[in-house]
């Protein structure tokens, strides 16, 4: 691969994106659902506790040392997307929703901090300018919705 750092920022930049959609369609999801303003954060804290509990058993398991953590990256990025468009298109209230929102965190921490690991490991001569890139990304992916 030639610019690898420009995959796993870009990758980022969508990855992340992920993670605040349910509040961009907040004002949509409460005409449609009934939803409050809390059952809104509800969905935001489903995110954070799949994220929390993901990042948990990476670290915990090891996985992302014993298996290449470009594809553990890549195949989070992927079930992150498809946990969101399940959220899109077949949660049809709250509850069903925290699920997606649930899976979307999981996949989350596959995606953040492999991210890190990934830059640090095939840039590690330019490694603070390619992770100042990479968390550039991240404010811009998490803001993008």
């Amino acid at each position: 691969m030639r610019h690898p750092i420009a995959v796993v920022v870009l990758a980022q930049l969508f990855g992340t994106s992920l993670w605040f959609s349910a509040n961009s369609a907040a004002d949509d999801l409460m005409r449609q659902w009934g939803a409050s303003p809390a059952d809104i954060g509800s969905l935001t804290n489903a995110t954070q506790l799949g994220f929390i509990l993901g990042t948990l058993v990476f670290a915990v398991s090891g996985l992302a040392d014993r298996f290449p953590a470009s594809r553990i990256f890549a195949v989070c990025a992927l079930l992150g997307a498809a946990a969101n468009a399940g959220f899109a298109a077949l949660a049809s209230d709250v509850h069903s929703a925290l699920f997606y929102r649930f899976a979307v965190g999981l996949a989350l921490a596959g995606v953040y901090p492999l991210g890190m690991k990934l830059i640090v490991s095939w840039e590690p001569q330019r490694v603070g300018t390619a992770l100042a890139w990479l968390v550039g990304m991240l404010t811009l992916g998490t803001s993008l919705p």
